[in-house]
């Protein structure tokens, strides 16, 4: 009997760390999943934005040109899929991953661009500088904030507390028309832990593995949801003109 009691202890023990791997390797990873998306901005199928994100620029110690990319990465990704805008890149000014009922690619600028070509240049450039980047910080209040001390909750992320993670963007939305600026404001994440949907379904870019199952993941993922919707709530509605990739 004695025997038999440990044999199914060992057996149960082994299903179950068996079991915790499982769930833990077989979350998503991949995409930020449509559910979180909403809790950022409303669902959204009309005209489109066309916007150039320039590298970051880096102004924190701790920051690499790859954790640079990967944050860029991640904002370029989630903007996409908030189905608001067309993401050029700077060197040809052809739309990216555009997702859903995307436009295919448009022809590179020359220095000989026809007007037509001219029109296909992106409106708006947004420039971000990384600013701050704590993983090790202490001091304030968990959550996010930006645009003049606004600032909105993800399921209850937001708590009173001692932070152990710290990121912030300097973020400039410029008409390429005339080179007015739009909007500037300076973002924020913060986190302590890494619970709360925000850790569910949406993968660090590469670059940023280090820090993966940490509150510095937790907060890139704050600051960089609180830039997506600080841009899109930034931009007038006069930009939203492309629908397929024609105005």
């Amino acid at each position: 009997m004695k025997r038999t009691v440990i044999l199914f202890t060992i057996i149960f023990f082994t299903l179950f760390v068996s079991g915790c791997s499982w769930f833990r390797t077989g979350r998503k990873r991949h995409t930020p999943d449509a559910r979180f998306i909403d809790t950022i901005l409303s669902p959204y199928a009309q005209a489109k934005a066309k916007v150039i994100l320039p590298s970051f620029d880096i102004k924190a110690d701790k920051v690499t040109s790859e954790v640079g990319k990967g944050l860029r990465d991640m904002l370029v990704s989630l903007l996409i899929d908030s189905n608001r805008f067309l993401i050029a890149e700077q060197a040809s000014q052809q739309p990216v991953n555009q997702g859903k009922g995307a436009p295919g690619a448009e022809k590179p600028q020359s220095d000989n661009a026809t007007p037509a070509e001219t029109q296909n240049q992106p409106d708006l450039i947004v420039s971000i500088a990384i600013i701050e980047f704590e993983p090790q910080f202490s001091g304030g209040r968990a959550g996010m904030g930006g645009g003049g001390g606004a600032s909105f909750s993800l399921g209850g992320l937001l708590r009173a507390s001692t932070n152990k993670a710290h990121i912030a963007f300097d973020v400039r939305i410029v008409n390429t028309a005339n080179s007015e600026t739009i909007a500037s404001s300076r973002l924020k994440g913060q986190a302590i832990d890494t619970e709360g949907n925000i850790m569910q379904g949406w993968a660090l870019s590469k670059g940023l593995s280090a820090y993966a199952d940490t509150p510095m993941e937790k907060a890139i993922r704050i600051c960089i949801a609180e830039a997506t919707r600080y841009i899109a709530g930034s931009i007038p509605e006069t930009f939203y003109q492309y629908k397929n990739g024609k105005t």
